[in-house]
């Protein structure tokens, strides 16, 4: 057992681990290998819905839990020795949800546009070729992307301030607003934080030892996951608002996307396994 094996990664997706424009994981290839090679769980933490996340899973060889719909619920593998509660299971998956329903957050979205001002469309108002053209996305990624179980990605179209007026209006609702890469998310009092923190602990708990917290990010909704965190990777996306999170560590990647993933990861690497060669 190495000291690198004491880690694991929590990692954004979109601008992160995957190219903002091509969703492309390539350049983090060589960190990926070196992680799998020694056994350090990279946990996908995404607004992304389970569909999408099992699906890049299995492209990535991941064999361990997924964060899915900003925080709204964790999965994993029923193969992955978790002993935490779940509340189903499915698709060779146990989850645990943290969020609202969909529809509850539906029918909270068709009160609140009935005010002057809410000028805002979402996943939920528009057919799958629609939603290609909002993202980028194929038609089988973005059939998946519309499976949502707990939050509401919206295109904000009316002014700052109504945009104010709505973040408070769906407070009243116990719902938050999120800003995302391409989309403010409406969900529950729920967070990637908060899963991150809940995940960590039964892996600590299964594992019966203490690990270290990596999480990399892009975007103001990764701020709360990576300060939560031992060690925050700030991703450079040139595409988003910059952030500073106040962490016990924080790096700053050169490169963008999956090649400053890869960087940042490398760099960790060498150096536990430089602790491990002095000890």
């Amino acid at each position: 057992m190495t000291l690198l094996s004491s880690l694991v990664v929590y990692t954004d997706l979109d601008g992160t681990l995957l190219d903002h424009h091509s969703y492309s994981h390539a350049a983090a290839g060589p960190a990926l290998a070196l992680l799998r090679a020694h056994d350090v769980p990279v946990v996908l933490a995404s607004s992304k819905t389970f569909p999408e996340l099992a699906e890049i899973a299995s492209e990535l060889a991941l064999e361990y839990p997924i964060i899915g719909e900003n925080g709204a619920f964790v999965a994993w593998p029923v193969a992955f020795p978790l002993s935490a509660d779940f509340d189903r299971e499915r698709a060779g998956y146990r989850f645990r949800y943290f969020g609202r329903s969909y529809d509850g957050i539906l029918k909270v979205l068709r009160l609140l546009r009935r005010y002057p001002g809410m000028a805002f469309s979402g996943f939920s108002d528009w057919g799958i070729d629609e939603l290609m053209a909002h993202t980028g996305l194929e038609r089988a990624a973005a059939e998946r992307a519309a499976q949502r179980e707990a939050s509401e990605p919206i295109l904000w179209e009316g002014s700052a301030d109504d945009l104010g007026v709505l973040h408070r209006a769906l407070e009243g609702y116990g719902l938050t607003l999120v800003k995302g890469g391409r989309f403010f998310h409406v969900m529950g009092p729920t967070s990637k934080r908060d899963a991150m923190c809940w995940l960590h602990a039964n892996i600590e708990r299964m594992q019966g030892r203490e690990l270290q917290m990596v999480a990399l990010g892009d975007g103001p909704n990764d701020m709360e996951m990576l300060e939560a965190a031992d060690i925050a990777v700030v991703v450079t996306n040139p595409d988003s608002d910059a952030i500073a999170p106040q962490a016990r560590r924080v790096l700053q990647t050169t490169l963008a996307g999956p090649a400053g993933w890869n960087e940042a990861m490398l760099q960790i690497a060498a150096e536990y396994n430089d602790r491990g060669q002095e000890t």
